[in-house]
């Protein structure tokens, strides 16, 4: 793991990053103290869905799930999607 200022990370950001992809993770610093951390994501951005597909729970091939022909619904009769779009009001 790396500690790095900001000034020397604004003016280094390119070389950073390059670290970063190749999985290091940086600790930035500000006046000796840690501040934040940029680390290399997972696959998908989900560490969570990373772990069940490396731990072989599920899989995924990258297409939409199979066999699915019907949205499903509630006992209420209210579609799924309804209700997510509903509650991100």
């Amino acid at each position: 793991m790396l500690r790095v200022g900001i000034r020397e990370l604004k003016n280094k950001l390119s070389d950073y990053i390059r670290k970063i992809d190749k999985g290091e993770t940086i600790v930035i610093t500000y006046h000796n103290k840690d501040i934040a951390m940029i680390e290399p994501i997972e696959p998908f951005g989900y560490k969570e869905i990373y772990s069940l597909i490396k731990e072989k729970t599920v899989s995924w091939e990258g297409s939409k799930p199979a066999n699915i022909n019907e949205p499903v619904k509630t006992k209420k009769a209210k579609m799924i999607s309804d209700i997510i779009s509903g509650d991100r009001r």
